[in-house]
């Protein structure tokens, strides 16, 4: 559980995965051979464990959206982000980047949103080049959410 913990801190989800990492923990210390299964201190254990990772849950629930951003893209990949994690977060930026470099987009996707390539002379995407911007990573995520799910995102809606 130490690969999923790693993967959700860089997310706006890390006190969910904190309290759900911990709680586990603590659930299987005995399991784990940290405590003896026979002693009230086990017993205590579990149940703060049991007590964490059900807080994880609520956490979950409760958690605030982040930051409003500005334009759609940027929403649609925090969200995407916050939602699959650092390891596919990088993957999809990386395809993204790559595509972007080649087709000479002038942008390059950050961990916070769509960012101006700093080796580019464009300022500004025109419309031809915003649609193939869409359209790529809608590509690259349409793998991981349904049409639907874009959709939303794109319209500006919450869900």
């Amino acid at each position: 559980w130490g690969l999923g913990l790693a993967n959700t801190l860089p997310t706006r989800r890390w006190p969910v995965a904190l309290a759900a990492s911990a709680g586990r923990t603590l659930l299987f210390a005995a399991a784990l051979g940290w405590a003896d299964p026979q002693q009230a201190h086990s017993q205590s254990l579990a149940l703060a464990g049991l007590a964490l990772w059900s807080a994880s849950l609520a956490l979950e629930a409760w958690l605030p959206a982040g930051p409003p951003a500005a334009r759609p893209i940027d929403r649609i990949w925090r969200d995407f982000r916050d939602r699959f994690g650092l390891l596919w977060g990088l993957r999809v930026a990386e395809r993204f980047n790559a595509s972007a470099r080649k087709l000479q987009w002038g942008v390059r996707l950050g961990w916070q949103g769509l960012d101006v390539d700093p080796h580019h002379p464009r300022t500004e995407l025109d419309p031809d080049t915003a649609a193939l911007v869409r359209q790529n990573l809608d590509a690259l995520l349409r793998r991981f959410v349904s049409p639907e799910w874009l959709a939303t995102r794109w319209e500006n809606r919450l869900d």
